[in-house]
């Protein structure tokens, strides 16, 4: 569990470096804040609409692979988030981070139930263990876009989010 509890600490890092910049970003290469709006919709809606495939994936291949390829396909979005220069890259960052978290979450609490061998409550306290971890790391990285745009820029932030996401992989 210590393992997995790292991991989500560093995916949830990695999204903390990105939630007060992402919009910056978009806006400083040209984007409309209508056409920031329309990224944003596009990556909720491939969450929503991915939930049910990804989660016959995990069943199907494991949640494991599953946990795997999502923080893998978010390290490449991140990527393509950084590189982004028009709308369109903008589109396939949201389609990319959609389906990342997409895997993410629909293996996330049965990797935590099969893990805790069945027993509500040590799934309950694991549960709680790994939402501890996401959202004390979410601000931690919070905390850490703010020195990090400074002394680096928009651009190596998210890449050093990408990083992190390989890392966790």
């Amino acid at each position: 569990m210590r393992r997995y509890l790292l991991k989500v600490s560093l995916d949830h890092f990695a999204l903390g470096l990105t939630i007060p910049i992402v919009v910056i970003w978009q806006l400083s290469r040209g984007n409309s804040l209508l056409q920031v709006s329309a990224v944003v919709a596009i990556m909720t809606l491939v969450t929503l609409v991915m939930d049910i495939p990804t989660g016959v994936a995990a069943d199907k291949y494991g949640r494991k692979l599953s946990l795997t390829a999502g923080s893998l396909i978010l390290a490449l979005s991140f990527g393509v988030l950084a590189m982004s220069r028009s709308f369109w890259m903008f589109c396939a960052y949201a389609v990319l981070s959609g389906l990342g978290w997409a895997l993410l979450s629909v293996a996330e609490e049965a990797y935590v139930f099969e893990t805790s061998k069945n027993e509500s409550k040590l799934y309950r306290s694991s549960i709680s263990d790994v939402t501890i971890a996401d959202e004390a790391a979410t601000i931690v990285g919070l905390l850490c876009a703010t020195l990090f745009t400074d002394i680096l820029g928009l651009q190596r932030t998210i890449f050093i989010a990408a990083l992190v996401l390989g890392i966790a992989t």
